[in-house]
This record gives structure tokens, sequence and C-alpha cells, in this order.
């Protein structure tokens, strides 16, 4: 059953869907995945981002913080934050100073990335805001534990 007849059908098949159509089907593309601008920055490094760390982006944070480990103290710039938070994946500055580490971050969702911006004469910086993390992740040649 079938034999000639079905393959002729089968080639009509083909060769109509190509006229119809305009391609066969070894022509059609894959659909095409389009990064956001945010994730596109991330794939890049951004200006904020060193080969030390890169900055991921401004997350809101909470009394049940994001980041619940490292010194939580004030007074630390990115590059010695970097260093109170070694042998963890991210750190993270708030409030333009107050530095905090951890292994995930995110749970409080993410925030306007100008939210966490500070200019200060002349030099843009991510350093957080209230109760907003500018996150960093630690570069894996630079964690040392």
């Amino acid at each position: 059953p079938g034999g000639k007849d079905m393959m002729h059908r089968k080639q009509f098949y083909f060769v109509r869907r190509a006229v119809v159509d305009g391609k066969d089907d070894e022509d059609e593309e894959e659909e095409k995945v389009v990064p956001s601008p945010s994730e596109e920055a991330r794939a890049k490094g951004s200006k904020y981002s060193t080969d030390k760390y890169k900055f991921i982006g401004c997350y809101h944070d909470k009394w049940n913080r994001d980041l619940p480990k490292g010194p939580r103290k004030w007074g630390y710039t990115p590059e010695s934050c970097m260093a109170a938070c070694d042998g963890f994946l991210y750190f993270a500055l708030q409030g333009g100073s107050w530095c905090c580490c951890g292994n995930t971050y995110g749970k409080h969702g993410k925030a306007p990335e100008p939210d966490c911006l500070h200019k200060k004469n002349d030099k843009e910086e991510m350093l957080g805001g209230e109760f907003l993390n500018a996150i960093y992740e630690i570069a894996e040649k630079n964690n040392k534990k």
C-alpha cells in the first residue's frame, strides 16, 4: 500500500509548501532569543565592573537581608567590600558605603539601576541607596576561600 503513489504525494506536499510558504522546511530559522539590555550589559561587563568584580544590578533590600553576611558596616568602597567578602560569591553596597556579602541575591526583587547610582565629583559609582543593594559578583580568580 502506498508505494510510488505515496512517495509522489509526499514530494508534492513539500514542493507545494515551498511554493505556498516561500520556503522549505530546512530554511526555517530557529526563533532567536533577544537578551534584555541589562542581560547584554552583564555579558559585556558594565562601566561599573572591573576584572575583579562585575556589577550585576540594583536590588531591593529589607530588614530580612538579601545578603545577610559580611561586615554589615559603613565605610566601604567596592574594592574594600570585595576584600571583606572573600569566600562569598557576591557583595553589595547600600546607602553609599554599607557592605554586605552572600551567595545568593534577589529575593526582594530588582530595582531600577539609576536608584543605586551615586555621583560625586564627576564620578559615577553604583553604591546602592536606602534599602537598595548595588550587587556585584566577585570574579572567581579573586575568591581565595
